[in-house]
């Protein structure tokens, strides 16, 4: 959740490595223990929101047997990588707000980046809840503690698959606002978006929302949002360049997006950092070019597609995490599918 890909989730207030996020309408609290990961749906309803999470984490994908292909491709770094990142995963996030997440992320750092998202947020978005509360009962909390302790006993001491489970609301002391619409930005006056803090890119976020909504209608979807969405049925080809077609969208943050909410697990986003890995472990002559040009930054990515197959995008991301980076430990519990 904290290693570049996403801008919305917030360290709890009162409890260790336990974040609060939305997805969609609903607030969400996930906790990591050392014996397992549970999950809270702080505002919004429970139901569906264990398959919501599966989906978001690509729980489906296994991961021991793309750690195992990558180790065996003759790259000395992707080896130790696989040792020591056993967990590292790719979100499958709303294409949207990934989109205008990236377009806001263009020379700017972490911090400013999610400061620009909450005001985005609460300027435009729908207000979901003003406190995600404890239940009003507390014996209702302190009981369904007890069934959660009881139920995690019971696994233990059958050997059955530990899974995830569902935790008591949480409080937490925030607002927290949905995604605002596509079609809201478009509408959005520029100079709005300017005292949000986006500065130049404040054009880029409503331009690139008014081609998104004139997509949408040219292509016979019902919002933009959704035109978006049918992106990820397409070829990578087609994908980034659409994207690319959108203010404020270069290649990197194309492949970004791409591979970050749009099903192109092959886009490798490229940057310096990037290039350096690809000059000294897959091809020296990268080395003699004087920039990172378009063609360089295809050549680039080919390298990690031809070496690592499927995934090569995830091998980017593993290969190249952010520091600091919080890590999952070995005994994380996964929902058993």
């Amino acid at each position: 959740l904290l290693n570049g890909q996403c801008f919305g989730w917030r360290p709890h207030e009162h409890r260790v490595d336990e974040y609060v996020g939305v997805l969609g309408r609903r607030v969400v609290s996930i906790r990591q223990t050392t014996s397992g990961t549970e999950f809270a749906a702080m505002h919004g309803p429970p139901e569906g929101l264990e398959e919501e999470l599966i989906d978001y984490f690509q729980l489906r994908t296994p991961l021991s047997s793309l750690y195992a292909q990558w180790a065996s491709a003759g790259c000395r770094r992707m080896e130790a990588i696989s040792r020591s990142l056993p967990g590292l995963r790719i979100l499958r996030q709303e294409p949207c707000e990934c989109l205008f997440s990236f377009i806001c992320s263009s020379n700017n750092n972490v911090p400013r980046i999610t400061l620009i998202l909450d005001r985005m947020r609460e300027r435009y978005g729908e207000r979901l809840c003003a406190k995600a509360a404890l239940d009003s009962e507390a014996t209702a909390e302190a009981e369904a503690e007890a069934e959660a302790e009881a139920a995690e006993a019971a696994e233990l001491a059958t050997g059955a698959p530990a899974r995830n489970k569902l935790m008591p609301r949480m409080d937490i002391s925030a607002h927290w606002h949905a995604f605002p619409p596509v079609e809201v930005l478009a509408a959005a006056p520029e100079s709005e978006l300017r005292e949000l803090g986006l500065g130049y890119r404040a054009k880029f976020v409503r331009n690139a929302a008014v081609k998104l909504v004139a997509a949408a209608e040219r292509e016979g979807f019902e919002s933009g949002a959704a035109y978006l969405l049918s992106l990820r049925s397409r070829p990578r080809p087609e994908v980034i360049s659409a994207l690319l077609a959108l203010d404020g969208v270069g290649p990197k943050v194309a492949d970004c997006v791409a591979l970050f909410s749009l099903d192109q697990v092959d886009a490798i986003p490229v940057d310096t950092h990037v290039w350096r890995i690809a000059c000294r472990d897959y091809d020296t002559s990268l080395s003699a070019c004087r920039s990172l040009t378009p063609a360089v930054y295809e050549r680039v990515g080919d390298l990690f597609r031809r070496r690592f197959g499927d995934h090569a995008g995830w091998v980017q991301r593993a290969a190249t995490p952010p520091s600091p980076l919080r890590l999952a430990p070995p005994t994380h519990r996964r929902v058993a599918i």
